[in-house]
């Protein structure tokens, strides 16, 4: 079902639809589509919509009101071009400054790489940044750091 969503989905059909509970964020022929459709696949989605302002339902999910709470390193990645990427930013220092134990507070990392929300690459749109843009891979990264004897300092 979920590749029959992903070709058949066209985001621009609701682009006008108000209220956004009527969105129809799964809108392929075959299927029922609608909000129905919605609230069956993406049942956070229309519990999203509940919640316009930041509110105890935002709070319980925000790492930002958890920084406290967070007791482990973590290796924090984020894209340049990401629209995540002031987020991944204030976790980092977040975690930093306000984490629960030493480990927490002195093992976070941060990789931001040539990228956008969607992937890392050597091309943004068309601007090339060339093969150096990739010499640290994430996946790299992220074999390298599970190995005690290799973690960055």
């Amino acid at each position: 079902m979920w590749r029959l969503i992903a070709k058949g989905t066209n985001a621009l059909l609701g682009v006008s639809k108000l209220p956004l509970t009527q969105y129809p964020g799964f809108n392929y022929a075959s299927l029922p589509a609608g909000a129905d459709a919605t609230a069956q696949l993406a049942p956070y989605y229309v519990d999203w919509l509940g919640h316009p302002n930041y509110d105890a339902y935002w709070k319980q999910r925000s790492i930002e009101e958890h920084f406290s709470d967070i007791r482990v390193p973590a290796l924090h990645i984020g894209g340049w071009y990401d629209i995540f990427l002031n987020g991944t930013l204030r976790n980092y220092v977040g975690i930093k400054a306000h984490g629960g134990s030493d480990a927490a507070r002195n093992g976070q990392h941060l990789l931001v790489q040539i990228g956008g929300h969607a992937g890392f690459g050597h091309r943004i749109g068309d601007v090339a940044f060339g093969d150096e843009a990739v010499r640290f891979a994430s996946t790299d990264v992220l074999l390298v750091s599970s190995r005690r004897d290799n973690c960055w300092p």
